[in-house]
Parts: structure tokens; sequence; C-alpha cells
């Protein structure tokens, strides 16, 4: 089962780590930037769809952000 809460901190993190703003990562993705303040608060549950366009958008491993594998993959 996916940990919401979890995938919103990774999200958060990663975005932090490349120096995306909220702003960004909501106009890169096609969402409100209260859409994403809600996902890295895992207040919203999402489909593969928009994980994808995460893992996407930060070339990091889609398990990495849904599970929290160690096989992180990440590219600045």
């Amino acid at each position: 089962m996916i940990d919401y809460t979890r995938v919103g901190e990774r999200i958060k993190d990663i975005r932090n780590l490349a120096q995306v703003t909220q702003l960004a990562l909501a106009a890169k993705l096609g969402v409100s930037v209260g859409y994403v303040c809600k996902l890295e608060k895992g207040l919203v549950k999402f489909g593969l769809d928009q994980a994808q366009k995460v893992s996407l958008v930060f070339r990091c491993n889609i398990s990495w952000l849904l599970w929290g594998d160690d096989t992180q993959v990440w590219q600045a």
C-alpha cells in the first residue's frame, strides 16, 4: 500500500534538492500550486500517471518515489 504522506515528503525533498519552486513544479505538471502543496502533504491520492509525471520531471526512479526503495536514480 502506498503511504501518500511519505510520497509527499519525498516529492518535497527532491523538489527542494533540485531547487524547484512549488509554482514551477505545478506548471510542469499542469496542476495548481494548491494541488502541489496538498501532494507534498500527502492529502491527495494520485494515480500512476501523476507519479510518472513527477518522476519524469525530476528524472527519479518511480519505485523510489512511491515506495522509498533505495534504488533512487536522480540526475541534476
